[in-house]
């Protein structure tokens, strides 16, 4: 099972909306060729809009590590923002620490297989 980590939390909501389009996306054209991938932004975002809960990391820190410790490897995606992410940069050290392979794509690759 892939984690899928991209950047999330911005203070404009279109970009906020972009990145979780972006998940959207990419879990799709993952899920098409046959990767198993787990995305905790696909799950929280919907969540956070409709019951009005905050969209950063340490709100979401802790499911998110547990959802990394059941993954067997972790795909970034390199979406503006990403060196930057608090959240991603965490989950990077804790794949590193559970030994997992970690690869950064971008859209463009996921897009040409």
């Amino acid at each position: 099972m892939i984690y899928l980590a991209l950047p999330y939390t911005h203070h404009n909501e279109k970009v906020v909306e972009q990145r979780f389009e972006a998940a959207c996306e990419a879990y799709a054209l993952l899920t098409s060729t046959g990767y198993v991938v787990l995305c905790p932004v696909l799950m929280s975002h919907p969540v956070a809009l409709k019951y009005e809960l905050p969209g950063d990391w340490e709100t979401w820190k802790e499911i998110d590590l547990a959802y990394l410790r059941k993954c067997d490897s972790m795909l970034i995606l390199s979406l503006e923002g990403v060196q930057e992410s608090v959240g991603v940069n965490a989950e990077i050290e804790a794949a590193y620490n559970l030994g997992l392979p970690i690869r950064v794509v971008t859209m463009e690759e996921l897009r040409n297989g």
